[in-house]
């Protein structure tokens, strides 16, 4: 069977393919001239010795392999969009001669959809990898785009030396095609040998990937007007930079400036960022899919989240359980700049897709120190908090969608207007509008739980219920809502899978429609592609807020 793996620092496809991509050359070193001599090239490898592990360690390095981004080589390689991330938990770096030797080591995870022999694996696949790279470096100045540029080449002999290994579960199984030719009985023990297979072609196939990536060797580039740093896999000419996402012309620099893309059930990372003495803000627009949900995490809670979502034998979804956090929604072509603050922590932007989302998602993401002028109206914040911890803070929301600025909801609700709402049950249709059943893959009834928005940001989730057409619940939005504001409330009903949530229904309403006394409210539930039938409803239980 042909390899079901593409992982590591490889530009392969998310798609299906039938033949191995073909070997990058190993592009040549740098020609060195007399500007370039020992001495400086020896000051330049003492340098990464000492600073390039600090500055490695803890990043998350983003894998490219995004459906249709396969001929980005170059500059253009800085447009890539993340189809996966590899975290980087050890790194050392030392002379070797006049050589430098970098080794690399840590988790990972890439979204594998790949059919083959009639099987067919789709879901995120999660890896340990470790490389180790010995090359020269070489340094030039280009006095014309007054840029400063290192290369880390590999040699010959040592060159790259590579290892990967699957981590969790490999599901592959059966396609349509070949089900209808196989034995019920005897599927599941082929269904077995096909994702053993699949795990044993990681360790020679990504380790080969990884190989061809890494001997593409690595360019650092530093602006000496802006002060702006960049990095990149692979070689670039003197004086060229990498070509990012976002054009930064303003004199100004950038901490991060990427591509995130993220299928349904799983995460994208960026970080970390250390604390500044000046507040830090992100841009995020979403270019692709149904839109994305954003938090900041210090680094603590996210090992602990990711020491769950990347354990050996979990498989399917990349998606790690964070405690209360300021969480912010995006949707399909808008943009926010979220106000991440000052800190006291290292923080990572942790970026998830919608629940129910039944399409991947693709965002562009800027983070840099505010300015003033950048601050003063670029803020969506709405804090969740634990219960017992103390009242919710919430301050002015902007999120733009087109139509220009849209506030979010009142800074200081007025008490004799507030309304506390919960959930309180769901009923689902015992089979979608179209008559399909719910669930397939884990039998027909579906496995509910209710995702709330306020606006844009994250008010509530209620816990899964397997198995229910009828569902009881009791759980209360994180604050109460303000009737005389402008808040929309989105109710978003979704049934659990092992791979991908789907969508039940959603249902919405203003806040100024909430009942002023006690009582409940029934709303009806609808798929966005299905015709005027409900496929289920939800019952709130509004009441006076004290």
């Amino acid at each position: 069977m042909r390899a079901l793996v593409c992982l590591a620092l490889a530009g392969c496809s998310g798609t299906a393919t039938t033949r191995p991509p073909p070997a990058v050359p190993t592009p040549p070193p740098p020609v060195r001239v007399a500007a370039e001599d020992p001495g400086w090239r020896a000051l330049a490898t003492d340098s990464l010795v000492t600073d390039l592990c600090p500055k490695v360690m803890d990043r998350f390095v983003g894998l490219p392999g995004w459906p249709g981004e396969e001929g980005l080589s170059g500059a253009d390689a800085g447009r890539a969009t993340a189809a996966g991330r590899w975290w980087i938990r050890q790194c050392t770096a030392a002379r070797e001669g006049d050589r430098l030797r970098l080794s690399l080591g840590g988790p990972g995870w890439m979204f594998l959809d790949r059919q083959d022999s009639g099987f067919h694996v789709r879901q995120y696949v999660f890896f340990d990898a470790t490389a180790t790279l010995v090359g020269d470096v070489d340094v030039a100045y280009d006095r014309e785009e007054q840029l400063f540029t290192i290369w880390l080449s590999p040699t010959g002999g040592p060159g790259v030396e590579a290892r990967v290994s699957a981590t969790g579960n490999v599901a592959a199984t059966a396609s349509s095609s070949f089900a209808s030719v196989v034995d019920t009985l005897s599927l599941g023990a082929v269904t077995s040998y096909a994702s053993d297979a699949a795990r044993e072609q990681v360790a020679g196939i990504g380790a080969a990937q990884m190989r061809e990536r890494l001997a593409q060797g690595m360019t650092i580039t530093a602006d000496v007007r802006t002060h702006q740093t960049d990095f990149l896999l692979g070689a670039l000419p003197r004086g060229e930079r990498p070509r990012r996402p976002f054009i930064v012309d303003d004199g100004t620099t950038w901490i991060a400036n990427e591509r995130s893309g993220i299928w349904p059930g799983g995460l994208d990372i960026l970080g970390p960022f250390e604390p500044r003495s000046r507040p830090l803000v992100a841009r995020v627009e979403v270019e692709q899919g149904t839109g994305v949900l954003v938090r900041s995490a210090c680094a603590p809670a996210l090992r602990s989240a990711l020491a769950t979502a990347l354990a050996p034998g979990v498989a399917g979804s990349a998606a790690a359980t964070f405690e209360s956090q300021t969480v912010f929604r995006v949707d399909p072509g808008g943009e926010a700049t979220l106000d991440l603050g000052e800190g006291d922590c290292a923080r990572y932007l942790v970026l998830s897709t919608i629940p129910g989302a039944p399409d991947p998602s693709r965002a562009r993401i800027l983070v840099r120190e505010a300015t003033p002028e950048r601050r003063s109206n670029e803020v969506v914040v709405a804090h969740v908090v634990p219960a017992g911890a103390g009242p919710a803070v919430t301050t002015p929301a902007v999120v733009r969608n087109g139509d220009g600025p849209q506030p979010a909801g009142p800074t200081a609700p007025s008490v004799s207007t507030r309304a506390r709402v919960k959930i309180r049950s769901v009923r689902v249709m015992e089979r979608q509008p179209d008559g399909d059943p719910w669930d397939v893959a884990n039998g027909p009834v579906p496995d509910v739980f209710v995702v709330v928005y306020r606006g844009s940001v994250l008010a509530a989730r209620t816990p899964v219920m397997a198995d229910r057409y009828n569902v009881a619940f009791d759980v209360p939005l994180d604050q109460p809502v303000d009737r005389a504001g402008t808040t929309r409330l989105r109710f978003d009903v979704v049934d659990e899978d092992a791979a991908f949530d789907d969508p039940i229904g959603s249902a919405s309403l203003e806040a100024r429609e909430l009942p002023a006394r006690a009582g409940e409210v029934t709303l009806p539930l609808h798929l966005t592609d299905a015709s005027g039938r409900p496929s289920g409803w939800l019952t709130l239980w509004v009441e006076p807020a004290p």
